[in-house]
């Protein structure tokens, strides 16, 4: 039913444990990941982004970020959810995050 775990350019692609879902997610020189992580509940797939990086956080707070590309701009909303002793940022907005404007 899942892939193989599997490398694409500087991305992961793999399963999450026990078949609770599957992610995609890619790790920098200084072990932050960027990843798109999606859940098995039953026919659904709720999927979200998510980001680990070594800035401390509140949990449960939110915070405003300014994420840019060569074509746009946009300030997005993520809040901190602390996981397994890192700090965990998701983006509250999937479809945003996926396709900004």
């Amino acid at each position: 039913m899942w892939a193989k775990a599997q490398a694409v350019g500087d991305w992961r692609i793999g399963n999450l444990d026990a078949g609770a879902g599957m992610y995609a997610a890619t790790v920098n020189e200084t072990q932050s990941v960027l990843g798109q992580f999606c859940q098995a509940e039953g026919d659904d797939f709720p999927c979200y982004w998510l980001l680990s990086i070594d800035i401390d956080c509140e949990p449960g707070q939110s915070y405003i970020v300014l994420v840019n590309a060569d074509h746009s701009a946009v300030p997005l909303e993520m809040l901190c959810a602390p996981l397994a002793k890192a700090n965990r940022y998701a983006f509250r907005d999937f479809d945003l995050t996926s396709s900004p404007p």
